[in-house]
């Protein structure tokens, strides 16, 4: 099955090469576990493509738990989530919207451009602006 026929599942996560981004597509229940394999693969993929540009889109089923996101601190260091990397994050579950509110800043307070948007139009704007 090819991507593009293919349906996510339920704490699935799905790498697209875009082209000048890389877009994540992520459903289901969020654990540490699931958010570290995410990052991990988002971030070899782009080093290997050498595109710095994320595109990510939820629809979180159960989020992190509001202290979690400070685990995965150390993780973006350790996977060097810098200034170079430029993060657009879209949330389709309303519920979550503070949680991935929170995570935003914790990420821009450690030098990452990253930004939560509520609809994917508004995400992909801002990302690949002033190419």
């Amino acid at each position: 099955m090819s991507k593009a026929q293919h349906t996510l599942q339920s704490n699935e996560y799905i790498i697209y090469d875009k082209g000048d981004y890389i877009q994540v597509h992520a459903n289901g229940a969020k654990t540490l576990e699931f958010a570290t394999s995410m990052w991990r693969e988002v971030v070899k993929r782009s080093r290997t493509k050498k595109i710095f540009k994320i595109l990510g889109i939820a629809l979180t089923s159960d989020p992190l738990k509001k202290q979690e996101p400070n685990s995965l601190l150390p993780l973006f260091k350790e996977l060097g989530l810098d200034q170079n990397y430029k993060i657009a994050w879209v949330e389709l579950n309303p519920e979550f919207y503070d949680i991935i509110l929170y995570s935003e800043s914790l990420m821009s307070s450690n030098g990452v451009d990253a930004k939560f948007f509520y609809e994917v139009g508004h995400a992909k704007a801002w990302l690949i602006k002033d190419q």
